[in-house]
């Protein structure tokens, strides 16, 4: 399907794929690359437009993140020394939707710098009806993880949930 440059049509076909092409293999070895070149500070600082976990190419990437693809997690973990701040806030809700998508993936990275207290919940002051959505594909994505070497994160994960839908 064609549309006419410059057409509002033709800007939402672009953004679907600048989008596609951003997130792509090609792209997360790009990134991998920088990160391991100028270390996990330098690079959160180039990737977004000031240094704060905002602009175009750090939303990209979060939405990259927030697919749960398994090369993209890598990429979470490997930013996540240098992310604090609003760029570290930013990177932890990526991971938190990605939870739900990949539970198995982020259960496994889950650690001293990614715990269940930073991800297990809805990161986002967000209506008290999307908290509870967030909840039940959360406890469902982790339902199913039978996994003895990610018990510990599931369970420790489950009670963060606990903690949050008492509040």
């Amino acid at each position: 399907m064609m549309f006419a440059p410059g057409s509002v049509a033709s800007g939402f076909a672009c953004v679907g794929a600048c989008l596609i092409e951003a997130m792509s293999p090609e792209r997360r070895t790009v990134v991998e690359r920088q990160i391991q070149t100028e270390g996990p500070a330098r690079a959160v600082a180039d990737l977004s437009a000031d240094g704060t976990g905002r602009g175009s190419r750090w939303d990209i990437l979060m939405i990259a993140i927030e697919s749960g693809d398994a090369g993209w997690l890598r990429v979470a973990a490997s930013l996540r020394p240098g992310a604090n701040g609003p760029a570290g806030d930013s990177l932890l809700g990526a991971l938190s939707t990605a939870l739900r998508r990949n539970a198995p993936g982020v259960l496994g990275m889950m650690g001293p710098a990614i715990r269940a207290e930073d991800i297990c919940y809805q990161r986002i002051d967000t209506r008290p009806i999307d908290d509870k959505v967030f909840e039940v594909h959360t406890r469902n994505a982790l339902a199913v993880i039978d996994d003895p070497k990610l018990a510990r994160a599931r369970d420790a994960c489950l009670a963060v949930l606990d903690r949050h839908s008492k509040e």
